[in-house]
């Protein structure tokens, strides 16, 4: 998988997991996410995607902590206002319009093809770059 499918796969499980939980704060680690196989434990790419994500203001954290076994895990997560308003932007792909997290959770409920071509028309970081930019 390349960079960028790897990064927005990340993005994407991220995104449905802090989504899923409204305004609930949860501490969250790798181990916590529908990721493939080949990401399961790419606890690197985990920071880097909680660290961008806050960033550009999709979530809230208080900080990330070591879980004591050689991983990281993130304190107190919350997706924002703005991330929730992401969220809910339209999309339009071959499988007709969705919103940007109707789409994320058909994927990641279907166990989808994360690296096929085309994948989330656009990908998703680009995506989430429009969507910010709007």
């Amino acid at each position: 998988m390349d960079k960028i499918t790897a990064s927005e796969v990340m993005v994407a499980a991220l995104s449905r997991k802090l989504f899923q939980n409204g305004v609930s704060q949860i501490d969250l680690e790798i181990t916590d996410l529908e990721l493939p196989k080949d990401l399961s434990d790419n606890d690197n790419l985990f920071v880097d995607a909680m660290v961008w994500m806050t960033n550009e203001g999709l979530i809230r954290q208080k900080g990330l902590a070591s879980n004591g076994n050689g991983g990281t895990f993130a304190v107190s997560c919350v997706m924002t206002s703005y991330g929730f308003s992401t969220m809910n932007n339209m999309l339009e792909d071959s499988s007709g319009k969705t919103t940007l997290g109707g789409r994320i959770n058909e994927v990641v409920s279907s166990g989808g093809n994360w690296s096929g071509p085309g994948e989330l028309f656009g990908g998703l970081l680009g995506s989430f770059t429009k969507s910010i930019s709007s």
